[in-house]
C-alpha cells in the first residue's frame, strides 16, 4: 500500500514538473514572440521616420528642377537648390516660397538663397512619417498657400509629390469645393506614395475632408487642371 502511494506520488510529481516545464516553454516562446513583434514594430517605425526625414535630406531632390501650376498663382514642385533654380523661379515671377522641409541644413541655405534673390521665404515643417502631421502646421501651410497677397507662390517639399500633393488636395476641397474623391485621385496622380511610410498623411486627408471654419476663401477661386511639366521649369 505504501509503495503504491509512493509510486502515485512520484507519478503525480513528475506530471506536475512536466507541466511546469511546458508552461515555462510556452511562456518563453510567447515572450520571445512578443519581444520579436515589439522589436519589429520599433524597427519599422524608426525606418519610416528615417525614410521620411533623413532620406528627405538628399542633396539632389530631383534630377531636373521642375514645377507645375495647380491654381492661378500657385506653383508646386521640388526643392530649389541652386542659383539656376532660383533664376527659373524669378523668371516666372515667384514672390514667395513655401517650404515644407524639416531640417535646418536644408532650410538654412534655401532661406539664404531666397533672401539674395528678393524672394519671401516661409518654412512650415511637415515631417513625412506614418504619424499624422501636426494640426497647427497643416493650418499654417494652407493659410499661407491661400493668401493671395503672397502670389505667385511656390510650394515644395522634397520631390513635390507627397506632402505637397496632400496640401494641394486639401486646398482643392477647402477653397475650390472639389469633392474628396476627385481631390484624392489628383493626389495619387501627382505621385503620392500611399504606403505605410506616409500613412499619416493619408489618414489626415480622409479625417479632414470637411472645410474648417478658418478656411474661408475671400472670393471664388478658379481651378487649373494639372499640366505636364517641362524639364526647365513651368508646366506647359
Amino acid at each position: 500500500m505504501v509503495n503504491s502511494l509512493h509510486r502515485f506520488a512520484e507519478q503525480t510529481f513528475s506530471i506536475w514538473a512536466l507541466s511546469l516545464r511546458v508552461d515555462h516553454l510556452i511562456w518563453s516562446f510567447s515572450f520571445a514572440c512578443y519581444f520579436k513583434i515589439k522589436v519589429s514594430i520599433s524597427i519599422r517605425l524608426v525606418v519610416a521616420l528615417l525614410g521620411g526625414g533623413l532620406l528627405g535630406g538628399c542633396s539632389s531632390p530631383c534630377k531636373h528642377f521642375s514645377f507645375r501650376e495647380v491654381s492661378p498663382g500657385i506653383m508646386v514642385g521640388c526643392r530649389p537648390t541652386t542659383q539656376t533654380d532660383f533664376d527659373v523661379l524669378r523668371k516666372h515671377g515667384i514672390r514667395t516660397i513655401l517650404s515644407l522641409e524639416t531640417f535646418n541644413y536644408h532650410v538654412g541655405p534655401e532661406r539664404k538663397l531666397a533672401a539674395q534673390n528678393g524672394v519671401t521665404f516661409v518654412n512650415v515643417p511637415l515631417f513625412a512619417s506614418p504619424l499624422p502631421p501636426k494640426e497647427e502646421h497643416m493650418k499654417e501651410a494652407l493659410l499661407t498657400l491661400s493668401d493671395t497677397s503672397l502670389r505667385p507662390i511656390y510650394m515644395h517639399c522634397l520631390w513635390g509629390r507627397d506632402r505637397g500633393a496632400i496640401l494641394v488636395g486639401l486646398y482643392r476641397m477647402y477653397y475650390e469645393d472639389w469633392p474628396p474623391e476627385k481631390a484624392w485621385n489628383e493626389v495619387k496622380r501627382s505621385g503620392f506614395k500611399a504606403d505605410w511610410g506616409l500613412y499619416g498623411f493619408k489618414t489626415y486627408f480622409w479625417n479632414h475632408t470637411q472645410k474648417p471654419e478658418w478656411a474661408k476663401a475671400p472670393e471664388p477661386v478658379k481651378t487649373v487642371e494639372p499640366a505636364k511639366t517641362s524639364k526647365s521649369g513651368l508646366a506647359q
